[in-house]
């Protein structure tokens, strides 16, 4: 049996999906760990952000996204393939009400995986379209390079009700697409048996609450004290446009 037919079998995208899933978490924890340097000021942030990106002369950040697109396009191969085998398998009519009890239970989480996964992958895509790739101000640094003023961009787009309450919305679908998700990888991956299963389900609840309260904060807080957050880029971009 060689590898593509492992990976191709029920078990191997079950597998597939699971590693996947705890990578991207794992990612999320550091990104949003960047994210909240943001209330430590424009200076601060966009300094980091600067350093992500001359990190071993750009290749660090190019790496992590050519491995994070396999990561994102594998889990939801796996993922899809996953869910859509799962509800031909599942029982109808009375079966399919009741709970399968013990470590594969129903959940609304558990339900609306394939759903709530096909909306984070639409908000992925708006996310790069206005972060990573959105216009922004440049402001001009020795050597006649330039550094992007992304603190700026993050004030002004979440200053906008529209894209501040969508973006909460979606951490919110977030938190539940891995509070099923984190323990279900776990018990796939063979880290959890029926014992600590209990245990691995309250962690994943509780770190998938964590996440989304973390993300949701930055949004929530620029938007309420949005004057605050305008006033502190103004007065990085005057210090620094000054310089020269």
């Amino acid at each position: 049996m060689n590898l593509a037919t492992v990976a191709t079998s029920s078990i191997g995208k079950k597998f597939i999906a699971a590693f996947t899933g705890l990578v991207m978490v794992v990612f999320t924890i550091g990104h949003l760990t960047g994210n909240l340097l943001l209330l430590m000021g424009p200076k601060f942030f966009n300094d980091y952000a600067l350093f992500l990106e001359h990190l071993f002369h750009g290749w660090a950040v190019l790496l992590a996204d050519l491995v994070l697109l396999v990561v994102v396009v594998s889990h939801i191969w796996a993922g899809v393939n996953v869910q859509l085998r799962r509800g031909e398998a599942r029982p109808r009519d009375y079966e399919s009400k009741q709970d399968a009890g013990g470590a594969s239970q129903k959940s609304f989480a558990s339900s609306t995986m394939i759903f709530t996964g096909v909306a984070l992958l639409v908000f992925i895509v708006v996310h790069l379209l206005n972060f990573k790739w959105g216009a922004t101000q440049t402001i001009p640094l020795e050597h006649g390079e330039h550094m992007r003023n992304l603190y700026g961009l993050v004030v002004t787009k979440f200053g906008q009700p529209l894209f501040a309450f969508g973006y909460i919305a979606m951490m919110m679908l977030f938190g539940v697409h891995i509070s099923h998700g984190i323990w279900s990888a776990c018990q796939s991956l063979g880290l959890a048996n029926d014992k600590y299963l209990p245990i691995l389900q309250k962690l994943g609840w509780g770190l998938s609450f964590l996440l989304a309260f973390g993300f949701i904060i930055l949004p929530g807080l620029i938007f309420g004290f949005n004057s605050y957050f305008v006033e502190a880029n103004q007065t990085y971009l005057q210090t620094m446009m000054g310089r020269g």
